[in-house]
C-alpha cells in the first residue's frame, strides 16, 4: 500500500499492531496499538477527509468546512489546525464522461487549502470532490 508515494507496511502478531511507513529511505510509525494495551497509546498522524458537492455542501467526513468562493474554486478550512502542511490527494467525482473534470489543490496549509475544480477543457466549473488530508496531530 502506498501513502503519498511511500510504501506502509502493516505487521501484526498475537497482541501488537504496528504500522509503518517508509519514503525508500526513512521510516516513521503510523500506528501501533502496544499503548492501547498498556493505556498509554498516541497516534502520530491525523486524517481529515471529505466529499463536496458544487455548491460547497459537505457530503461526506467531518472536522472540516468547506465554502464555494466562485465557480470551481473551494476553500476548505480544518476545524483544528494540523500541527504542521499535511500531505493532501483531491479527485474530482465524475457522473459520466459527458460530466468529467478535474480537481487540484493549492495554498496547502495546516490550517486548510483551496481546491480547483474544471471541466475537461481546462475551464473552472464546480464540481463534486473528494480529499484527503494526512499529516501531523
Amino acid at each position: 500500500e502506498t501513502i503519498d508515494g511511500a510504501t506502509t507496511y502493516g505487521m501484526k502478531t498475537q497482541y501488537d499492531v504496528l504500522t509503518l511507513v517508509s519514503d525508500g529511505s526513512n521510516w516513521q510509525i503510523l500506528f501501533s496499538n502496544r499503548g492501547l494495551l498498556e493505556g498509554t497509546a498516541t497516534h502520530t498522524k491525523r486524517y481529515v477527509h471529505g466529499t463536496v458537492d458544487t455548491n460547497g455542501s459537505i457530503l461526506v467526513g467531518n472536522d472540516f468546512t468547506a465554502t464555494n468562493t466562485s465557480n470551481g474554486n473551494f476553500d476548505i478550512v480544518f476545524t483544528k489546525a494540523f500541527g504542521a502542511t499535511p500531505a493532501v490527494i483531491t479527485g474530482q467525482i465524475c457522473q459520466s464522461l459527458a460530466f468529467a473534470g478535474v480537481a487540484g489543490f493549492s495554498n496547502v496549509s495546516a490550517g486548510g487549502m483551496h481546491i480547483q475544480t474544471r471541466d475537461l477543457a481546462g475551464v473552472e466549473d464546480s464540481g463534486t470532490f473528494t480529499f484527503v488530508a494526512i499529516g501531523d496531530k
